[in-house]
């Protein structure tokens, strides 16, 4: 009993700090979104639960919620496929260069968000971007990649699979090189093919590693703020606003402190549900 005691003595400054850090802020936040609290009076009162109200009455509030899980989902999937595929691409020992091919594939992970979505917004520019001047030599119309909603949304998207699929890519390629090629060998001289190399022996041991890059992609998604914020802040319209841009244009632009911690707390609630979800099937997997 004793030992117990000065371990848990050992522990206690730790605790502390992560209590400091994490949850102090976190209490914090749900406080302030149970108050009309604003950055212009220093005064403000308990209303309790009328800024969720208020969100949830909102005439864009599900706009919000759609354009993010759209955007969420839309890139998650689209990364961990693009990730798998070129993994398994470059985990082939006969492909000439690999390693040079890998190395590259890590350049657009190195880039700061920001210089990378500066990057794509050159490339996007409607009259003297490179973009719409491939297609005016392939006699095709200019596209305003940024300017219109649907186009914006997915020209968003494409920033962020650009920027985040290497790191699908080199944690599934880390998971494939951990298979022991004798599993495989194995296999073939059983008169496995491809395919079934990849459904009976790849997949299902890349389970736990395919759930676990989802689930961080997924959580990150949902808090997506500076491709979203420099290619477009949210417009045309409100066609890219997410919950977590919401958040923080409620916050500096209408200095509203109390409904911008509530967006922020019901975005929490969204991916603490979604995660808590995911890994209960993976469990049960």
């Amino acid at each position: 009993m004793y030992k117990n005691r000065r371990v848990i003595l050992f522990f206690i400054p730790s605790l502390s700090l992560f209590a400091f850090i994490a949850l102090y802020p976190f209490g914090y936040a749900v406080y302030l979104s149970l108050t009309d609290a604003t950055l212009i009076s220093p005064t403000y009162s308990f209303i309790w639960f009328r800024n969720y109200v208020k969100m949830f009455l909102g005439a864009d509030f599900w706009v919000y919620v759609k354009t993010t899980f759209i955007y969420s989902f839309g890139v998650t999937f689209i990364e961990l496929f693009l990730g798998l595929a070129l993994a398994l691409a470059l985990n082939v020992t006969e492909v000439r260069g690999k390693k040079v091919l890998r190395s590259l594939m890590l350049l657009p992970l190195m880039l700061p968000p920001v210089i990378g979505t500066l990057m794509w917004t050159t490339i996007y520019e409607p009259e003297r971007g490179p973009l719409n001047f491939i297609l005016s030599q392939l006699g095709l119309r200019p596209i305003s990649w940024l300017g219109r909603p649907v186009e914006a949304l997915s020209s968003v998207m494409l920033i962020d699979v650009y920027l985040f699929t290497p790191f699908a890519f080199i944690i599934l390629l880390a998971g494939l090189q951990g298979i022991s090629p004798y599993i495989y060998e194995s296999a073939k001289l059983d008169g496995a093919g491809s395919w079934n190399l990849f459904r009976h022996i790849s997949l299902p041991i890349l389970n736990p590693t395919l759930m676990l890059v989802f689930l961080i992609r997924l959580a990150l998604s949902f808090q997506a703020f500076e491709t979203i914020y420099v290619s477009t802040r949210g417009g045309p319209a409100i066609s890219t606003m997410t919950l977590n841009l919401q958040s923080y244009t409620t916050y500096f632009r209408y200095y509203h402190a109390g409904k911008a911690a509530a967006y922020a707390m019901f975005l929490w609630i969204i991916v603490f549900g979604i995660s808590n979800i995911f890994m209960k099937q993976t469990r049960r997997t």
